[in-house]
């Protein structure tokens, strides 16, 4: 056969005087409309992702395949069936080669495999084309008694120990995948179905005999049709949907609350996100590819959206007011901006969020226009009094002779009536104070109800110390006479912190908080009043301030430990040290109730140095007591600590004097701090030290996707707002799965934070986290009774006992 005889050959093919219907090709036949269906349906099912369309790519090769072959087994010219054969041994190979890469994406392979991939597809294109005009692959046919089959060649029989090869390569891998997968997991269960797809296809293998010399009868489709409805199932159940860093970015862009448009540096709109034409009005197709500014007006210029996305203020807004493209109404809309920059420093792109506010202002108009008044009382609230105290320093301002002075009132016992006689006693008590203010306070006075048992006096015309004392001893002696309530005769006291127009001030609000802050000196003065002035307002911040520094030598801060868990091994990986204030008063004290005092005071840095003196410490006794020298210990960072000049050898020493390994160390930091540039270098620092950095309640900070690959992380903690969701059926999942995906593709580590019932931490399993923390697994404990937990073994095994289909345990109930 010559080259001239090719096209003749192809015209023949289609000449059906040259064929007779041989049953034996019925089976080929549906295995080409089984082939087609399965591809048709996987490449829809799974809206096109990469792993779907390589295997609709090898459905359509083999339902070509099959198609060849059937015709094969129907032509009567040995020298049609000669020039056929060759060409749909091209398919087989090339299918071959399909396979091989759709199986490492399966078993999650592919960039291990990238080589041997390679390889592999460079030998099938070798062998496709040994089939055209050369006798290497298929060098004849023979006629068998089901029909005609092709003889191969030397580079035939090389194919064939290649395609077993190939195969046998495949098999393990995915018996070692099926190895290497927890049991309980989908993911076992996925490796596990598919390795049965995989066996169902050996035996197409036997399609190769007959070429071999062995007069066997060929069914190679049968197996096939079992490989590919498998699969479909497969697709069906578990998905083929190639998780990446895009994938994970689309998903959140998806849920991101506003629209979200990406611009180049002309202005030019190049992605929006589903929400963009509900918020704007306007269809993709009506942005994408058009300058921003000709379809939502000159605030999408790049010099504006440059000029706002440089703003000192991280959360500057730019607001419009824009037509609905859709309805042509006004919205009120809000606009955040961040530049996309390049290594150079150049603004390559703009990120715009744009949140349609209208509702939000409405809602506003609506508790300005409310009426500013105590439900229960009657009495004007803290929001009216703040608007009274306004006017009354207005009228000062203006009139330096209008004095006046503010009566802070808080009763006391109000809350032990609420416990023992109800909530409907405790009210009926309030309005008797009420009534009995009412009675003493002069016309031109105002009462005002500014908490649930705190209340206000406006006393006009009084600013001498002596006179505003008189008055307010006056309305504590009213409040303390006994009241006969519910056949109780109740006694409520009061305390009175007193705040006059002697000084100068700049709101209602200002003047309100020094009253307030008179209460501390009053509770703790027989008389229950107390005047404060300039000294005494500089004397409570420091005595605020004094509490707090004497804490740390008085040793009342303590730091309390909070179990990590690996999901998968079921054991403890290390702990989350959080400072807690045992106040000689108030008891046990939460980060929140005084973390942000010690801020303000300037002694966040001292703080969290000496939780990190301490955990340091703990976790080297941890590891002896134990005898797990792999437990960690991550301790939260504040800005005012890691802005220090030395603090990267400062904790490199610390570490050292432990005698601790860098890598059992784990600092946790805000989104907002791993993108301050002065601390990103000393990060980079800490880093190249071997000590870990997580970024803290991941999701919730505005962290840009660009820079979070710059950053010199090793985990991202999700935060409890999505663990939350995940079991309340509000989309949590996908954002788990979507961050667990950005965190995998990006070499870090994923921590659940929050995980409160057994429900929570099955369904983050499964989804593929492996550590969690939380009350479900322990509250954060003192060191004895972290280590008293961590000593017990059977009890964390019985936690994760619960997460299997017996019954379900209460969880543990402790503060957070």
């Amino acid at each position: 056969m010559t080259d001239a005889d090719v096209p003749r050959l192809y015209a023949e093919l289609f000449n059906s005087a040259h064929y007779r219907f041989d049953p034996h090709s019925l089976l080929d036949y549906a295995a080409a409309l089984i082939a087609g269906a399965v591809g048709v349906f996987i490449s829809r099912w799974e809206r096109g992702s990469r792993p779907s369309q390589l295997y609709a790519i090898f459905c359509f090769l083999f339902l070509l395949w099959a198609v060849g072959r059937a015709a094969v087994l129907n032509l009567q010219d040995a020298d049609l069936v000669l020039f056929l054969s060759r060409r749909i041994y091209v398919l087989i190979v090339l299918a071959i080669a399909v396979l091989y890469q759709f199986v490492t994406i399966m078993l999650r392979l592919e960039k291990q495999r990238m080589n041997a991939i390679r390889l592999h597809w460079g030998i099938a294109i070798a062998i496709a084309l040994g089939c055209f005009g050369t006798t290497s692959v298929i060098g004849g046919v023979e006629r068998y008694a089901w029909g005609w089959e092709p003889v191969f060649g030397p580079l035939g029989v090389a194919s064939v120990l290649w395609v077993g090869g190939l195969m046998t390569a495949v098999t393990l891998d995915t018996i070692r995948a099926w190895r290497e997968s927890p049991r309980d997991r989908g993911e076992h269960r996925r490796i596990t179905l598919f390795g049965v797809a995989l066996a169902a296809l050996f035996p197409a293998f036997i399609a190769f005999l007959p070429g071999l010399g062995f007069a066997v009868y060929p069914l190679a489709a049968i197996p096939a049709i079992a490989f590919t409805l498998i699969t479909a199932w497969l697709t069906y159940r578990y998905g083929l949907v190639e998780v990446t860093p895009a994938l994970a970015a689309q998903e959140i862009a998806d849920r991101v609350r506003g629209a979200l448009l990406m611009l180049d540096p002309e202005g030019v709109v190049q992605y929006v996100n589903r929400r963009c034409e509900a918020v704007l009005g306007f269809p993709e197709y009506r942005l994408v590819g058009r300058m921003a500014r000709t379809v939502l007006g000159d605030n999408l210029d790049p010099s504006r959206l440059s000029a706002l996305a440089r703003s000192d203020d991280r959360d500057a807004e730019k607001e419009w007011i824009h037509l609905n493209g859709e309805t042509g109404k006004p919205r009120d809309l809000a606009m955040s901006v961040f530049a996309v920059k390049d290594a150079h420093g150049r603004e390559v792109a703009y990120v715009c969020l744009v949140r349609d506010v209208t509702e939000q202002k409405r809602a506003d108009l609506e508790r300005r226009a409310a009426v500013l008044r105590d439900v229960l009382t009657g009495l004007p609230n803290r929001a009216m009094f703040l608007s009274l105290l306004d006017a009354a320093i207005e009228r000062r301002r203006a009139d330096p002779g209008h004095e006046f002075a503010v009566c802070f009132i808080s009763l006391h016992r109000v809350r032990v009536i609420n416990e023992d006689l109800g909530f409907a006693v405790g009210d009926r008590a309030l309005l008797e104070v009420v009534r009995r203010l009412r009675e003493q306070v002069r016309p031109q006075d105002a009462v005002a109800r500014v908490g649930g048992d705190e209340f206000a006096v406006l006393v006009r015309g009084v600013a001498a110390p002596d006179a505003a004392r008189a008055y307010a001893e006056k309305l504590r002696e009213a409040i303390r006479a006994p009241m006969k309530l519910a056949d109780h005769e109740l006694h409520v006291g009061a305390s009175v912190g007193l705040a006059t127009s002697a000084r100068t001030y700049a709101a209602g609000a200002d003047l309100l908080r020094d009253a307030c802050m008179a209460i501390h000196h009053a509770r703790e003065l027989p008389g229950g009043v107390e005047f404060i002035g300039l000294r005494g307002i500089a004397g409570q911040r420091t005595r605020l301030e004094a509490e707090l520094r004497a804490a740390l030598p008085a040793g009342q801060i303590e730091v309390h430990y909070q179990p990590i868990v690996d999901m998968t091994r079921e054991h403890v990986t290390g702990f989350e040290a959080l400072v807690r204030w045992q106040h000689p008063v108030r008891g046990l004290l939460m980060p929140d109730d005084f973390l942000e005092l010690a801020e303000d005071v300037g002694l966040s840095a001292e703080i969290d140095g000496f939780v990190l003196e301490r955990a340091c410490a703990d976790l080297k006794r941890f590891q002896r007591a134990t005898g797990n020298e792999t437990l960690s210990v991550s301790v939260n960072l504040g800005e005012s600590y890691l802005s220090q000049p030395d603090v990267a050898a400062r904790i490199a020493a610390l570490v050292e004097r432990h005698y601790l390994d860098p890598v059992d160390l784990r600092i946790e930091l805000l989104e907002r701090i791993v993108e301050l540039e002065p601390i990103q270098d000393k990060l980079r620092q800490l880093r190249a030290r071997g000590i870990g950095l997580y970024i803290d309640d991941f999701g919730t900070g505005h962290s840009a996707l660009s820079r979070l690959h710059q950053a010199p992380l090793t985990a991202l903690k999700i935060d409890r707002t999505f663990v939350s969701a995940m079991s309340k059926g509000e989309g949590g999942e996908k954002v788990i799965t979507a961050i667990l995906s950005l965190a995998r593709n990006l070499g870090h580590e994923s921590i659940a934070e929050g995980v409160a019932t057994a429900e929570e931490a099955r369904r983050l399993r499964e989804a593929g986290c492996r550590q969690a923390q939380g009350f479900f697994f322990s509250a954060a404990l003192p060191y004895e009774a972290a280590l008293a937990w961590a000593r017990d073994p059977e009890g964390l095994l019985r936690r994760f006992a619960m997460l299997d289909s017996r019954p379900l345990l209460r969880p543990v109930a402790a503060s957070p």
